[in-house]
This record gives structure tokens, C-alpha cells and sequence, in this order.
């Protein structure tokens, strides 16, 4: 495959685009649904543009395959060091952020040594830098819990009506409104269970 100047700069240039709108993605994917699952989808997309540009057969293929790289780095840029300051202890904390720059220079060596294994073309090569994304997919996939500290965060949403239910019954209570039973049952609300701090008495008392 013939790659001339122009489509080399446009593929060294659309990795970085691909990591710049991936970046953005990843935060509100990874608030929706999960540190796990965006990274699992950042190591997929690295995983897959890898495997793609070493099959690819024209520059424009590469080009669109090193853009979905791109896309997987941003993921991963982002949601793994949010995944590691949610669920690493303090101690370790500052230390497995600070190799991450160190890994990034290393691995480019390691890309560099690639170059020295005799009998290999520029396929092979790149097939090879799919080697770390596959063996992290499978570490995201079978070894990764799901950070604690979003977890909380989901069930903090989750009970976020309740606790909105229980506020507006107060009101109504501490407003003397002392028919709010039938009001919360026509909204097709419990009032024992929108207002769980009031014992039977008490409801007794409010009710109609």
C-alpha cells in the first residue's frame, strides 16, 4: 500500500482528533453507564481500529481505522484514571497515576523494538499493538468489579423521588393539611411509604 505525504500527516493527525472526541464522550458515558463498561468500550474501539488498520488495503481505510483508535485512547484517557481514584486505596493512589506516562513512553520503545523482529511487514507490526488492548479488554471483561463510589451514585439517584415524596408529605403535614393520605393516594402514592418516619398512630391521626 502506497501511502503518500498528505495521508501520512492525516494519519498521524487523526489519532489525536479521534482521543480529542473521544475524551468528552467517555465522561458522560462513564456517569450513564459505568467505569467498567467505558472502558471496556475504550479497549474495544483500540482493539478493533488496531486490527483494522492492519487490514486495511487502501489509506483512506487506515485513516477511518487509526480515527476509531483515536476514539478508544480518549476513552480510556479518561475513564481508567477516574476508575482508579474511585477505587485505590490513598497510599497507592498517586503512584499508579504517576505511571501513566512512564507506560505511555514505554510502550512507544516497545513499538520501536517491534521493528527488529526480522520477517515482519508493516501488517504484522501492526497487528502486534493489538496484543495490549485484547489482554486488558479481557482483564475489563472477567477481573474488573465496577467502581463502589458510582454505584453509591446510582442508588443515590435511585432513591433521589423518594426522598422528594417524603419532603412534599412533611409539607403537607407541617402546612396542617390533614387529609394528605387521600392526596398522596389519588397521585397513586403510599403515604406510609412516601412519609416512612410517621409510625401507624401518627398516619391514624392524618389520615381521612
Amino acid at each position: 500500500m502506497q501511502v503518500d505525504t498528505l495521508s501520512g500527516e492525516t494519519l498521524a493527525a487523526c489519532t489525536l482528533l479521534g482521543a480529542i472526541l473521544g475524551s468528552p464522550l467517555s465522561g458522560s458515558f462513564a456517569d450513564q453507564y459505568g467505569r467498567r463498561l467505558a472502558t471496556i468500550i475504550g479497549e474495544t474501539l483500540s482493539l478493533c481500529g488496531t486490527v483494522g488498520c492492519a487490514l486495511s488495503g487502501s489509506p483512506v481505510w487506515m485513516i477511518a481505522f487509526r480515527f476509531v483508535v483515536g476514539l478508544g485512547v480518549g476513552f480510556c484517557t479518561l475513564c481508567k484514571p477516574i476508575y482508579v481514584v474511585e477505587t485505590i486505596s490513598p497510599r497507592l493512589r498517586g503512584t499508579i497515576l504517576a505511571s501513566f506516562s512512564p507506560a505511555i513512553a514505554v510502550g512507544i520503545l516497545l513499538a520501536q523494538m517491534v521493528q527488529l523482529i526480522p520477517n515482519q511487514g508493516w501488517r504484522e507490526q501492526l497487528a502486534m499493538g493489538g496484543v495490549m488492548p485484547f489482554l486488558l479488554l479481557m482483564l475489563a471483561v472477567f477481573a474488573m468489579p465496577e467502581s463502589e463510589v458510582w454505584l453509591q451514585m446510582q442508588r443515590s439517584r435511585d432513591q433521589l423521588p423518594i426522598q422528594v415524596r417524603h419532603q412534599a408529605a412533611v409539607t403537607a403535614l407541617s402546612q396542617g393539611e390533614v387529609c394528605a393520605s387521600e392526596g398522596f393516594r389519588s397521585c397513586g402514592w403510599d403515604f406510609l411509604e412516601t412519609c416512612p418516619t410517621l409510625d401507624a398512630r401518627s398516619a391514624a391521626r392524618h389520615s381521612c
